[in-house]
């Protein structure tokens, strides 16, 4: 069931995955960290702009995997609201 869960997370079929325009906050910050990116490069040796790089690509591992656990406890407490409720239609 995990595997199941995790293969339609990260599928075209989850909506999360969908292209849609980007909200004037994303914008925004997508913008700033255009820009502080930008000014890190201006004084960051080689060396130091991999290891940004190395913990941000780290980051995201992080990140992406707590929205993958929180949409299977959103999906966990969904299935269980629904037992509950098919089961007191049931017995009624």
């Amino acid at each position: 069931m995990e595997q199941l869960l995790k293969e339609f997370f990260f599928s075209d079929a989850c909506e999360v995955n969908y292209r849609r325009p980007p909200s004037k906050e994303k914008a925004d910050a997508k913008k700033k960290q255009d820009m502080l990116l930008k000014k890190l490069k201006e004084h960051f040796s080689e060396e130091d702009q991999d290891l940004f790089e190395e913990y941000t690509s780290a980051s995201l591992i992080i990140d992406g995997e707590n929205q993958y656990i929180a949409f299977l406890c959103g999906i966990k407490i969904t299935l269980q609201a629904l037992t509950e409720l098919l089961c007191e239609t049931h017995i009624s």
